[in-house]
């Protein structure tokens, strides 16, 4: 083999190992491009996941806030309504005065008229005069009422009403056998209606 042969071979030998050198270097840089992008997409992706924690953090915050707000605020008009209930004047339904001499009269008609229909146990007269009373409220009328064992006299019946509401009216009876029991009446549209009866 001559010497020029000889040097050209170990020419085309250098000149593939650089190009092998180049090419290894090449894909070696490509792989780490590869890397650094993945890396980079991580840092990106983690990035948004925290921001995104710290968003939901920071709407959970203000979302408490919001209900702490709401709290205070329905403590705070609480009790300035029941400072407002404690200071403002009160109903005394107590202090009775001598009702109107027109409307005591209705009121001792329409309490005949109830204890006739009680006890004659008419159904379509009780419905017509207890029409604002619910069932257990007829039955604890037909209760106290059959508690009388005479007829009471109306013409003893005292009507009064209350100082603070002029449209309520008390008429008390009192039976034979000393049984004493008060009915409760509204006006309401210039008619009387029966509220309830009880034991006075």
């Amino acid at each position: 083999m001559s010497r020029e042969s000889h040097e050209i071979r170990k020419k085309i030998a250098l000149a593939r190992k650089t190009q092998a050198m180049n090419e290894h270097m090449k894909s070696k840089m490509h792989q780490e491009k590869i890397i650094n992008s993945a890396s980079e997409q991580k840092q990106k992706y983690n990035f948004e996941i925290e921001k995104s924690v710290l968003a939901g953090k920071r709407a959970d915050l203000c979302i408490s806030a919001a209900k702490l707000a709401a709290a205070g605020c329905v403590c705070v008009f609480s009790v300035f309504l029941i400072s407002k209930a404690a200071t403002a004047p009160r109903s005394d339904f107590s202090v009775t005065v001598k009702s109107d001499e027109k409307y005591s009269h209705m009121a001792v008609g329409k309490a005949e008229r109830i204890f006739k229909a009680f006890r004659n146990k008419d159904k379509a007269e009780l419905k017509a005069l207890t029409g604002r009373l619910d069932e257990f409220g007829i039955q604890d009328c037909e209760s106290l009422i059959g508690r009388f064992t005479t007829f009471p006299d109306f013409k003893q019946a005292s009507v009064s009403s209350p100082k603070t509401d002029p449209c309520i009216y008390y008429l008390a009876l009192t039976g034979e056998d000393g049984l004493q029991i008060q009915l409760v009446l509204r006006r309401i549209n210039g008619a009387l209606d029966l509220e309830g009866i009880c034991l006075n």
